[in-house]
């Protein structure tokens, strides 16, 4: 009986061993150098991704970095979290979700992108939820709404039990529309800790399990954290996805064609017209966004055409300018360009336009004051009639050319075109002549 109860005791002994050799395995630490953060804080739009695409390049397939994003969203484009959550998981390194700051919340697309973190993380007075998906234009159909609250409940589920996190509250966020305040997301699992605003984040990571790649992690807190900011073409884009924005300047672009339309000659409203309605259709969706930039280059140089011939006093060269530079920075921002445009190239070509275009405002500035020293010579005593204009009331409007150079001129005498004249004397006003006949 001894010999019994001794060998169910060691048989337990090496069980328990084997065990714990096994967690100990299974659980290994991941010590985390540095945290790269991205900030949403705004819709999720292209411009968030296109900003996501570029902290996950900087971070150079780094093994001992982590993803951090603060989300504050009140939703966004579904095509466009998928897309955001295909590229964290394809950046193969944990990703930490924090929704903040106070008074912030993860609403709709926000929620489904927190569903895909590792670790998720909430400031107080902050909440997650309300994701049901909705359209702006009109009442979804049953079934096309049936089957998207379908599609992404089994994406959020898919995505907790790859982490070994609770998914039922997601489910509700989705099917029901709850919305949770952090106490409440902190109390059913759903997130894994509530951040003063006092507190710092490495205290939180420290010690910290995840579960990634299908091996538990402990992360080391001992990180810095480095914050990405959009660029500027980013920052546009992002400031253009807002729909009140966009509608305001679709109606304002409308607005100056058909004033365009009804004193046309001056292309200034025009111009100013088509820039906006470019960027109206590219913030609703309709252009695609490399589309609209290459329009809005286009339309620059329209614009520098036309000031040569519309007397516009810059507005035309500065609208072209515009248009360039915005054109320029929106270049390669689609899901299928593999590369992007440069910086330095945008800045050296933008500055080359204006230096181009200020040459030739200061060879135009030094022609007419060199233009105005020769009216002020001596009177020349006469000229060629090469064009003769208009009649306004009882005077007659030439072209006529005089010691190498032509000017304008007015006479109460009618002549044609040919026709040798005297120059009487100078009309100061309107830099002219009076001319007369040839006596």
């Amino acid at each position: 009986m001894k010999n019994i109860l001794r060998f169910v005791q060691t048989f337990l002994i090496l069980n328990l061993i084997t065990i714990r050799v096994g967690f100990t395995e299974n659980m290994k630490m991941l010590n985390i150098d540095e945290v790269f953060q991205i900030n949403i804080e705004q819709t999720i739009n292209p411009a968030t991704l296109s900003h996501l695409r570029h902290a996950i390049k900087k971070m150079n397939n780094c093994t001992e970095c982590a993803l951090l994003i603060q989300i504050n969203t009140p939703g966004g484009l579904v095509s466009v979290t998928k897309s955001m959550i295909t590229e964290i998981g394809q950046a193969n390194v944990p990703f930490i979700a924090l929704v903040g700051p106070e008074g912030g919340s993860a609403t709709s697309a926000g929620a489904i992108l927190s569903a895909a973190s590792h670790l998720l993380f909430m400031r107080p007075g902050t909440n997650i939820g309300a994701a049901t998906p909705i359209t702006m234009n009109a009442e979804m159909p049953k079934d096309a709404r049936n089957k998207a609250i379908n599609d992404l409940v089994a994406l959020v589920t898919s995505l907790r039990e790859a982490r070994n996190k609770e998914a039922a509250p997601f489910k509700e966020m989705i099917t029901e529309a709850k919305s949770f305040s952090a106490e409440q997301a902190f109390k059913l699992k759903i997130a894994d800790g509530i951040l003063p605003a006092a507190t710092n984040l490495k205290n939180f990571l420290t010690n910290k399990v995840i579960n990634f790649n299908g091996k538990n992690y402990t992360l080391n807190g001992v990180m810095k954290i480095s914050i990405i900011e959009m660029d500027l073409g980013q920052k546009i884009l992002n400031f253009l996805a807002s729909p009140e924005l966009s509608y305001i300047l679709f109606l304002l672009g409308a607005a100056l064609i058909y004033f365009e339309l009804q004193a046309p000659g001056g292309f200034i409203a025009g111009g100013l017209g088509v820039i906006l309605l470019i960027l109206a259709g590219v913030s609703f969706q309709v252009i695609p966004l490399n589309m609209g930039a290459f329009g809005l280059i286009i339309l620059s140089f329209l614009l520098f055409f036309l000031e040569i011939y519309v007397t516009s006093f810059g507005i035309l060269s500065l609208a072209g300018l515009a248009s360039l530079v915005t054109g320029s920075l929106f270049l390669f921002r689609t899901d299928d360009a593999y590369f992007e445009l440069s910086k330095g190239v945008i800045i050296s070509t933008t500055s080359a336009v204006v230096t181009f275009m200020g040459l030739i405002f200061y060879i135009f500035m030094k022609s007419r004051k060199q233009l105005s020293s020769n009216f002020n010579d001596d009177l020349p005593k006469s000229g060629e009639v090469i064009k003769v204009l208009e009649k306004i009331e009882n005077k007659f409007h030439y072209q006529i050319k005089t010691q190498g150079a032509i000017w304008r001129a007015s006479s109460t005498f009618e002549f044609h075109k040919g026709e040798m004249v005297a120059i009487e004397k100078k009309d100061s006003d309107n830099m002219a002549y009076i001319i007369k006949p040839l006596n």
